[in-house]
């Protein structure tokens, strides 16, 4: 049981981290401050990881890979299309 809450710390600590820099992005309504190749590889990282993991049901390393995802993919849309203002 132990481990399994260390688990659980590591993945939503780790699927939590990019939410700062995710809320600044939207608030700014671009990307223009964060690497093109950091999101591309952040982004591929997630996929990857997420299909590997996905047929061994370990739910804190989906819920940080999917977390990963949706905040690398909102980044990278703020990089490709700025909001106008």
């Amino acid at each position: 049981m132990g481990i399994e809450i260390i688990g659980w710390l590591g993945g939503l600590f780790y699927a939590i981290f990019a939410i700062p820099q995710t809320v600044a992005i939207v608030k700014a309504g671009n990307a223009r401050s964060v690497s093109l190749y950091f999101l591309i590889l952040m982004w591929l990282g997630a996929l990857f990881s997420l299909i590997y993991v996905w047929p061994t049901k370990d739910a804190p390393l989906m819920v940080n890979f999917i977390m990963s995802l949706v905040t690398s993919s909102i980044m990278l849309k703020y990089k490709f299309f700025e909001r106008k203002h």
